[in-house]
């Protein structure tokens, strides 16, 4: 399903459980799915996302809940995947089975992966599953263009590389071919 198919089926939802019809402000279709992509990409709690950034929303905590369960029992019902599922049961299918991990790892040599700034934490843990048997990995990126925060990317991938894949070297571009010095020397004192 794609995101709009996503937040239709929540909205199935949401109605099914009685929350189109609720007096006071309840979170729309779109709200739920953001929430919900954002907790699966990023690994953080639905109840923190709410309170960070959705407080209007913060007494339906349990609403929440209960429409992400009835939404996640509709899917599996009708054999359907989201994006984020996509990602989810490809990291999980990684982790858990070693063999069918080692298999698909097999089927690469390397795995090239550019603008890594922008990958959010079930990215990273796909690499890590992808390379697990072998450590032919370069990842290109800037931690200083990371753009994507909103959704779910974290530039903390790209500093911690080298923590994640021990023995990596990292090479630093030190020579601009876009733009003057006074213009780097600029951006440079304002990043």
């Amino acid at each position: 399903m794609d995101q709009g198919d996503s937040a239709d089926l929540l909205q199935l939802s949401r109605a099914q459980l009685g929350y189109a019809a609720k007096s006071r402000r309840f979170p729309r279709k779109e709200t739920l799915q953001y929430v919900y992509s954002r907790h699966i990409n990023t690994g953080f709690a639905v109840d923190d996302i709410v309170r960070d950034e959705y407080p209007q929303f913060v007494d339906y905590l349990e609403d929440f809940a209960k429409i992400y369960a009835d939404y996640t029992r509709r899917k599996q019902e009708r054999n359907l995947v989201d994006y984020d599922d996509l990602l989810l049961f490809w990291a999980l299918m990684l982790e858990a089975s070693p063999d069918l991990a080692g298999r698909i790892a097999g089927m690469y040599d390397h795995v090239l992966v550019d603008e890594y700034q922008d990958t959010n934490v079930l990215q990273a843990r796909i690499l890590r599953g992808m390379c697990r048997g072998h450590s032919n990995i370069t990842v290109v990126g800037d931690d200083a263009q990371s753009i994507y925060s909103f959704r779910g990317a974290n530039f903390r991938n790209i500093l911690d590389f080298p923590k994640q894949f021990a023995g990596a070297t990292t090479v630093t571009l030190e020579q601009n071919y876009r733009s003057t010095q006074p213009i780097l020397s600029v951006t440079n004192t304002l990043i």
